[in-house]
């Protein structure tokens, strides 16, 4: 997001990316309201740099720890992240779709 460095932005986690949501003033996110998206904003420490400032050149390296539990292979999930510039979200990414690889 270069035409954001500098702002605020939070990532999450979903296992599904449609229909989304809407957040007040118009932006879509395309991340289902599901438990993993309630958790993956949760701020626990297996959720690395899932928020902060855009780096000058809009960019962000979230992370995420995840346990090796052979039952999670092939798990898919989705990530986006929402821009906030003073308080309001301005831009949403496109849904990353992430396979758990063993």
């Amino acid at each position: 997001m270069p035409a954001h460095a500098g702002d605020l932005y939070v990532t999450a986690l979903s296992f599904g990316y449609a229909p989304g949501f809407v957040l007040p003033g118009g932006v879509r996110v395309y991340l289902n309201p599901d438990p993993l998206l309630f958790l993956s904003l949760s701020g626990v420490p297996m959720f690395s740099q899932f928020q902060g400032l855009l780096s000058p050149q809009g960019e962000a390296a979230p992370a995420v720890a995840v346990p090796g539990v052979a039952a999670l292979a092939g798990v898919r999930l989705f990530a986006a992240a929402v821009a906030f510039h003073s308080g309001n979200a301005v831009r949403a990414s496109e849904p990353l779709g992430i396979t758990i690889r063993p």
